[in-house]
């Protein structure tokens, strides 16, 4: 029996090292990074990867080669190889990159369609390239696009969000700028330096700090606002016996602030 080939990930996630930047990709170039049964499982892999790295202080999401994420095999999907619970295992992959502790920033390059875009509204910050393309087209395939239903009119305001979704139109960069589906859009070149920038920004951060803020902010469409009160001050209490404010604040009383 000849032994079994193994086949690359359709996703990774590599560690921060002495930076404190993780960085999450999905790596199936040749194919846009679209995603079919396999990349679910590596998407969740890597995504729990990076859930779990406590060196982490900021982690860069991205794709491989010329494109974000072209979303959905249609191939995949046309051919009926996606299992019968392939959506609810896709929607809690995206949910372990939004509960990624740290800030997360998505480097936009090229398409970012369907899933790929699913992708990029569960990063902190989205910056994109200047050739970047925006879409979900999936009632055109008779399928719903996901839980975009659930978080793109969070970024883009209902109409907005209901006319890209229903219509399932491409967008320019220049238009995901303006109705702030994107955060920046810089030239093609300089989208991978301005993205490690504010990853670095991002990572010089004091992390509980961060991570409660995150965490706060997520909850926030959620929750009355007694108990998201109560749920400040107890953050805010974390955040206040952190090792690293402290020292901080030590700098501070030395005359030392940032340094």
């Amino acid at each position: 029996m000849k032994p079994r080939t193994r086949r690359a990930p359709h996703a990774q996630y590599t560690p921060a090292g002495s930076d404190g930047i993780g960085r999450l990709e999905l790596t199936r170039p040749e194919k846009l990074n679209a995603t079919d049964d396999e990349s679910v499982g590596d998407l969740d892999r890597a995504a729990t990867q990076a859930m779990r790295d406590t060196r982490a202080r900021a982690v860069i999401v991205a794709g491989r080669g010329r494109a974000f994420c072209t979303g959905i095999d249609l191939a995949a999907l046309a051919g009926d190889r996606l299992g019968a619970d392939w959506f609810r295992r896709w929607d809690v992959a995206l949910a372990k990159i939004e509960a990624i502790p740290v800030a997360t920033v998505a480097a936009i390059r090229g398409h970012c369609l369907g899933g790929g875009l699913q992708i990029a509204l569960c990063c902190d910050l989205r910056v994109a390239s200047a050739d970047a393309t925006f879409g979900l087209s999936a009632v055109r395939h008779g399928i719903i696009p996901g839980l975009a239903t659930y978080r793109l009119a969070r970024f883009i305001g209902m109409d907005a969000a209901r006319e890209m979704m229903l219509l399932g139109e491409t967008w320019d960069a220049a238009r995901a700028e303006r109705l702030r589906l994107v955060g920046r859009v810089v030239a093609a070149a300089e989208l991978d330096a301005t993205v490690a920038d504010l990853a670095s920004k991002l990572a010089a951060n004091v992390r509980t700090a961060s991570v409660e803020t995150k965490r706060l902010t997520l909850r926030a469409y959620d929750m009355p606002l007694e108990p998201f009160l109560t749920a400040y001050v107890k953050a805010q209490r974390r955040c206040w016996r952190d090792p690293e404010t402290k020292a901080n604040l030590a700098r501070y009383r030395a005359g030392r602030w940032g340094t």
